[in-house]
């Protein structure tokens, strides 16, 4: 390990590995894929041996590198390069939120799915998850609101059935 020291490793294995899963996962939707990317991303801290000022400068750095890896295998599903297997958004949530919410929560646009998720699920506030995916404080707060219209939207739809 050049330049990283081996307790940054294992401080970004330790706090935030299952957060790296869980980003990983809302994107490839398969948890051995997740796992792949979450090892990605420990082995591109290795290579790229960056400076953290703060454990969270390191968590936020952790949470873009994984969003852009998920991107980049995406893509690769798309190109048929890669497959996707069939599955459930309670897969990969060990029982961390109440039945059926993930499911739901996979349902929505890439884009808001990422806002819900970090909002949500990690605590982020808005201009936090801003700065994450390089996009305004506005364009954060739209996808929100959007993504809790949907879930209303289905949330009924599915009483009703």
């Amino acid at each position: 390990m050049e330049g990283v020291s081996r307790s940054l490793i294992e401080n970004a294995l330790s706090q935030h590995s299952e957060m790296m899963m869980r980003i990983a996962f809302n994107y490839v939707k398969n948890k051995q894929d997740a796992e792949d990317i979450v090892q990605d991303v420990l082995l591109i801290l290795i290579k790229k041996s960056p400076t953290f000022t703060d454990d969270a400068h390191l968590k936020r750095w952790l949470i873009r590198v994984t969003i852009n890896e998920s991107k980049s295998r995406l893509k690769a599903i798309k190109k048929g390069r890669e497959s996707i297997s069939d599955f459930t958004g309670e897969a990969y949530t060990d029982g961390a939120y109440p039945s059926g919410v993930m499911d739901e929560v996979m349902k929505l646009p890439e884009t808001d799915r990422a806002a819900v998720y970090l909002f949500y699920m990690e605590g982020y506030s808005a201009k936090e998850i801003a700065k994450i995916l390089g996009k305004s404080e506005n364009s954060v707060f739209m996808r929100l609101t959007r993504a809790r219209k949907k879930l209303n939207l289905l949330s009924k739809v599915k009483r009703k059935s």
